[in-house]
């Protein structure tokens, strides 16, 4: 980008204090450890992550769709030192402390965040987790209540029973990423703990895992060392690779209509298929999707919301990974009469992105993440993703330097590549 005579005069200070600046060390049996370089504003807390790269629910075993899930909660059951949930948990939370876990299409984690005072119960109470759950009968079959409560849950609200649907019809219900992370019902209802022994060797080794500190942890003396006598203890291995994505869902349009009461409302969702993208091109598609739907003058926003009184949400537009490609999409939720018309009014304000407008946009930025200071806590569950997805992290100061490289022409010519691609659609009828 040009200089659009931006220069609020905090940027070097503020770059001094960048949450985001990490250094990386292997362990011999191939953990990687990222070590967050604390900046000078911080508080006490500290955390500590343990990533499963690639180890989220699109490893589940054919006809075996939540696995990955079902078993991120049995580490939680108890532990080779610390049998028992109230052994596992309490003495975290007892303090004042965080212990959970997350499993998303694409990887799990598990992490602890506590007073520094507290790094070592945490850094032990994580390799517990992770190194030596006890998987037990008796807690297998007690877990399977609370799932099916959780996968109760997760799909009363009619969005995610859209985003199910989705899935399923876009890449194809046995496809690895055609399912929600929470998975099926038949899966809660049938596991073993001979499928989640099997899971649990295959899955967690040290090929998968990266170890993040931050906060005041990586301010600890000898802080790779002590990580080191937990975590080069796990078995070597090499990364697991998930089967290569069908090439065709590049290329994938169409129109599917479901109706299912359970969508609890009509919902109208338009997908666009692109190649992996350059960091620099996917900050241009990320920057469109930005600007169509999110601020009180965006086009979408005032069409949908202002204008036609269809829509409540902001931020109708996204791009997100997935699928080996990624996706920039249009979620509407509007009545079925207006769907033909939404999707008109998306390229009409794709179109109406000119140069005036985009410059206009990247100043409100500018302005915005100059007085932004983002904790380190925060920021180390930030990254998990670009560590999974790109293998490796870009510092704050290395993305708004990405940001200030974007050219007008760059936004226009991927406007342009989005204006002329066919869409996936799916019309969800409630």
């Amino acid at each position: 980008m040009a200089d659009i005579g931006m220069n609020t005069g905090l940027e070097e200070t503020r770059r001094m204090h960048d949450t985001a600046v990490f250094e990386r060390a292997r362990l011999e049996n191939g953990v990687s450890v990222w070590l967050q370089k604390t900046p000078i504003l911080t508080d006490d807390g500290g955390i500590i992550i343990a990533l499963f790269s690639g180890i989220g629910s699109r490893m589940d075993p054919p006809g075996e769709a939540g696995m990955a899930h079902f078993f991120e909660h049995m580490p939680f059951k108890g532990t080779k030192d610390k049998p028992s949930p109230k052994e596992v948990s309490s003495p975290i939370e007892n303090r004042g402390g965080v212990l959970n876990a997350n499993t998303s299409q694409l990887r799990t984690t598990y992490y602890a965040e506590t007073a520094g005072a507290d790094f070592e119960l945490a850094l032990d109470t994580l390799f517990q987790v992770v190194a030596h759950p006890l998987i037990r009968k008796e807690d297998v079959a007690k877990e399977r209540g609370p799932l099916l409560e959780e996968y109760k849950r997760v799909f009363r609200d009619g969005d995610s029973v859209a985003a199910k649907y989705f899935l399923e019809e876009f890449a194809g219900r046995n496809h690895s990423l055609g399912h929600l992370p929470i998975g099926e019902i038949k899966t809660i209802e049938n596991m073993t703990k001979e499928k989640l022994d099997n899971f649990y060797t295959k899955h967690y080794h040290a090929g998968n895992l990266h170890i993040i500190c931050g906060g005041s942890f990586s301010r600890k003396a000898g802080v790779l060392g002590k990580i080191s006598d937990y975590f080069s203890l796990i078995a070597k291995n090499h990364p697991n690779k998930p089967a290569q994505t069908d090439p065709d869902l590049l290329y994938k349009s169409g129109r599917v209509v479901v109706n299912d009461s359970e969508f609890k409302r009509d919902m109208l969702i338009s997908v666009i298929t692109l190649p992996r993208l350059t960091a620099l091109d996917h900050e241009a598609v990320d920057f469109l999707a930005a600007i169509l739907s999110r601020g009180s003058d965006s086009f979408l926003n005032v069409e949908l919301r202002e204008n036609r009184g269809w829509v409540y949400e902001q931020g109708l537009t996204s791009l997100s990974y997935s699928f080996d490609t990624e996706l920039f999409t249009f979620k509407c939720p509007t009545s079925r009469v207006n769907f033909r018309d939404a999707e008109e009014i998306l390229y009409d304000s794709l179109a109406k992105l000119d140069a005036d407008y985009i410059v206009r946009r990247q100043k409100s930025r500018q302005m915005e993440r100059a007085t932004t200071f983002k904790h380190p806590a925060r920021v180390c569950h930030s990254i998990v993703d670009e560590i999974v997805l790109n293998g490796q992290l870009m510092s704050y100061r290395e993305t708004e330097d990405l940001e200030d490289s974007l050219t007008v022409e760059r936004i226009l010519q991927w406007r342009d590549y989005l204006l002329d691609k066919p869409s996936f659609i799916l019309e969800a009828l409630a």
